[in-house]
């Protein structure tokens, strides 16, 4: 799941929570009856009106709109704001790019594919792991490193972590600078995967 993906689940989200709410909205009208509603909305109309006021503002045309419209209307693009700022500032979720950098001659960007061919090819080759996948997130806007070791039935897991290690610290030293790493190690069987050991460097 990319960024623009998980902004978009986030939209879809947020529709589904309106939409629910006016369900809900619904479902109380009729519960408890138009003429019950009627009156607690003509009471909450006057406390509205009593708490803004008389005034109103003055638009083209000579027309003016009552405090209250411009009220509720205000409220309502706060709340949009307020939505958009929320649905942009979450986790950036998975990224093609490992590192970046830049500098008087430019700039200098990695790509995952680059990352996953020192360290997760690296730790495949062992006899002892059947596979081993990397993937990239971007946490609190720093790129971070997933590498997923699926092993072989009496595998060494020590073994196989140092295995990792030297593979992510051939990887430090050619990129110059230290990314943070998770390391996962899965049993090659589905119903044990759960079972699996992790390290964060």
């Amino acid at each position: 799941m990319n960024a623009t993906n998980r902004v978009a689940n986030r939209i879809v989200l947020v529709l589904g929570a309106a939409l629910l709410a006016t369900a809900g909205v619904i479902a109380v009208v009729a519960g408890i009856g138009m003429p019950q509603l009627g009156r607690w909305l003509a009471a909450a109309t006057r406390a509205a009106q009593d708490a803004v006021g008389s005034w109103s503002l003055a638009v083209a045309g000579g027309a003016e709109l009552p405090g209250l419209v411009v009220v509720g209307a205000g409220i309502g693009i706060l709340v949009v704001v307020l939505s958009v700022v929320f649905l942009a500032t979450r986790g950036g979720g998975r990224t093609g790019e490992v590192w970046h950098g830049g500098g008087v001659r430019g700039e200098t960007r990695v790509d995952r594919s680059v990352a996953e061919a020192m360290v997760a090819e690296a730790i495949a080759t062992r006899p002892d792991v059947l596979s081993a996948r990397l993937a990239a997130y971007r946490v609190k806007r720093t790129p971070t490193i997933a590498v997923t070791v699926t092993v072989r039935r009496g595998a060494r897991l020590d073994e196989v972590l140092t295995a990792a290690a030297a593979a992510v610290g051939e990887w430090d030293a050619l990129l110059g600078a230290r990314t943070p790493v998770l390391v996962h190690l899965a049993d090659g069987r589905w119903l044990d995967a759960r079972r699996g050991r992790a390290r964060v460097r």
